[in-house]
């Protein structure tokens, strides 16, 4: 869908926080006499009262029927001072603590690892949690260990001789929403995921929307120098692919694909130092949009990243169409020959699909943070493995320029054209592209033939080669990439040219093909249960674990070629991989296949795809930590305990 940069920049000038939902006040009960008042976020005046060890627990299953009631939790006398009742609100454990004559009453888990702090000790107001001997206040729950993990304390009334407890203040959910902004920033810092995932739980939880989410992070990596290869976008395209599926996704597999893509982001912009972004050329009127285009071919080609950043802040800030600004940042990545393995092109092109959900008036700043991986891009013409190929690339691009050789109006076979381009010998793959082009073949005709030569080399490789799955997802995601900006942004000789490119790479990746693996017969089906879908699935998710790449193949060909749910297939393939900690490539990966699977609908061999992706994560063996830490996250926010929890004690 193409930007509407007036449009987007109105809608989101006023910033993130004026974005956030706000509730409604509530009026107090005029009849209520308040024991204690628990304002969350306030820091507390320390109760000056002697060290008491609470050991008299009482409990009582009475629940509220609405988070706005008061709930009675006992008579006023029932808690004697030093003690403790447990109870529940709102499905939220709660201890209601007793001490100096005061009442107060608090979330009973720890927000550090869900403890119960009903088992802590109490000096001058304050709650040690025995297991990390973080402290809290009782009045406010205020934490006095680290500032972001105050617990949720609830109002306490006196009425008729009856203790009850309420709701905590009419703004807490406001100040809860910047908690966990707060606590997702310095996750991010940090690169904590146990940190991440309760942040990225309770703000879905609490009501919180994807997408400002995804926009809160994207602005923080925007505020920060990442260092290496493609600065913070190896986890800005992992937020992308997030936001994208988090549509499709629910439950524990949609929290987790956000956390998933915030761990990623973490791990390169942990310990970043702040970034100061460079202003446009100014003043305007005094920049000519042709003269910017070949200044950021020149500063890319000379390596120089503030040029190429100023030169695209200015192109933007002249509210030139995005399209426009595609084109001309593809040229600048494409006058040398597929710089850092296709990384640019990937990168380049999930910045736009990224402006696309947080905004075009972010575009200076998310465009600025790819001038480094413009301007720093390693050329294959540098590489000995290329050598063959310089030439007659260059001699391409001259012609595409030129006009001497250009695309046609399409009807390709593409399919054909695909497996030739899988199968060609080293320079033949350019006389292949070539013939194409003069046959009448349409610039998208190219890409998707492209496409299913990656496809082809990503479903045959061969096992014994599985320290090199590296080479072919690269060349899948960036084919990937050229092909969804031809169709976004339309072809121009510089992206015809990013095609040829990714066919040499491809030519250069045939190796991995040998020896060549026995694809998915469809007229054996073996012992698979191929008539029922379900079982077909539960016995792909258990080949995805037990490492059975051709197996976890077979199950999704043969689950395809019947005819069966692609959507039920997709999302269980979704789920079976988020379970484990992949990297970027991994989920960049994941939704170029299927973008391919979706672009292939007509094509009798589309299974291809997503057998290739299976066997991929079925041959790679993984860690879960962010599984467990986003269960752990999930059990925190439905009120259950990590440890030692008994609310009938």
């Amino acid at each position: 869908m193409p930007f509407d940069p007036r449009a987007d920049a109105a809608r989101f000038a006023s910033g993130p926080r004026a974005m956030r939902w706000r509730p409604p006040a509530e009026p107090a009960d005029a009849h209520d006499t308040p024991v204690s008042c628990a304002n969350h976020c306030n820091y507390p005046s320390v109760l000056r009262t002697p060290t008491a060890t609470y050991n008299s627990p009482m409990s009582t299953t009475t629940s509220a029927n609405a988070p706005s009631d008061l709930m009675d939790v006992c008579a006023v006398d029932e808690i004697e001072d030093g003690a403790y009742k447990l109870t529940r609100y709102a499905g939220t454990p709660v201890a209601v603590f007793r001490n100096a004559g005061k009442v107060f009453a608090i979330d009973n888990r720890c927000p550090h690892m869900g403890f119960p702090l009903c088992k802590g000790q109490v000096h001058e107001g304050i709650v040690v949690c025995p297991w990390h001997h973080w402290k809290f206040d009782l009045a406010t729950g205020g934490c006095f260990t680290v500032s972001e993990y105050d617990v949720t304390s609830y109002n306490v009334v006196e009425r008729d001789g009856r203790l009850l407890i309420g709701p905590p203040a009419p703004d807490r959910e406001q100040r809860m929403f910047d908690r966990y902004e707060d606590e997702l920033r310095e996750g991010l810092k940090a690169a904590d995921a146990f940190q991440l995932a309760k942040a990225v739980t309770r703000y879905l939880q609490a009501g919180g929307d994807a997408q400002r989410l995804v926009r809160f992070a994207a602005e923080t990596a925007f505020g920060l120098q990442a260092g290496g290869p493609g600065g913070s976008w190896a986890g800005l395209t992992s937020l992308a692919n997030a936001a994208h599926m988090s549509r499709a996704l629910d439950g524990e597999t949609r929290v987790l694909g956000m956390v998933q893509a915030m761990r990623e982001m973490s791990r390169v912009i942990s310990g970043a130092a702040p970034r100061r972004p460079v202003r446009p050329l100014e003043p305007l009127e005094k920049n000519d949009p042709e003269r910017l285009r070949h200044l950021l071919l020149y500063f890319a080609d000379k390596r120089t990243t503030v040029g190429v950043e100023r030169c695209l802040a200015t192109l933007v800030a002249m509210d030139l169409p995005p399209e426009t600004v595609a084109h001309w940042a593809f040229e600048a990545i494409a006058q040398h020959l597929y710089p850092s393995g296709g990384h640019p092109h990937d990168f380049l092109y999930r910045c736009f699909d990224l402006l696309d959900q947080i905004g075009w008036n972010f575009a200076p700043t998310a465009l600025g943070t790819l001038a480094a991986t413009i301007a720093g891009a390693d050329w294959a013409e540098q590489s000995e493995p290329w050598s063959p190929y310089v030439d007659r690339l260059f001699d391409i691009r001259r012609r595409l320029t030129d006009g001497a050789l250009k695309p046609g109006p399409g009807g390709a076979d593409t399919n054909a054209l695909g497996h030739r381009l899988a199968e060609a010998d080293r320079l033949e793959v350019l006389d292949t592209l070539e013939q194409a082009l003069q046959d009448g073949a349409s610039a998208e005709d190219l890409s998707r033939a492209l496409n299913i030569g990656w496809m082809m080399r990503l479903a045959r490789f061969a096992l014994v080669n599985e320290t090199d799955w590296a080479q072919v997802f690269h060349g899948v995601i960036a084919a990937d990439s050229i092909d969804q900006a031809i169709r976004r942004f339309g072809p121009s000789p510089a992206l015809i040219a990013c095609v040829f490119d990714s066919a040499v790479a491809l030519a250069l990746t045939q190796s991995l093909n040998l020896p060549m693996p026995r694809l998915p017969d469809p007229a054996k089906p073996g012992d698979l249960p191929v008539d029922d879908p379900d079982a077909l699935l539960a016995m792909m998710a258990d080949c995805l674990e037990l490492r059975q790449p051709d197996r976890a193949g077979a199950c999704v060909a043969h689950y395809v070629l019947k005819g069966h749910s692609p959507k039920a297939l997709i999302s269980a393939m979704i789920a079976a991989m988020l379970r484990e900690d992949g990297d970027f490539h991994t989920f960049q990966t994941m939704r170029a296949t299927l973008n391919q699977f979706e672009a292939l609908e007509s094509d009798p061999q589309r299974y291809l795809t997503l057998v290739g992706l299976a066997r991929m994560f079925a041959a790679q063996r993984m860690r879960r930590s962010v599984l467990m830490s986003t269960r752990f996250a999930l059990k925190l926010s439905k009120g259950e305990y990590l440890a030692g929890g008994d609310d009938d004690e």
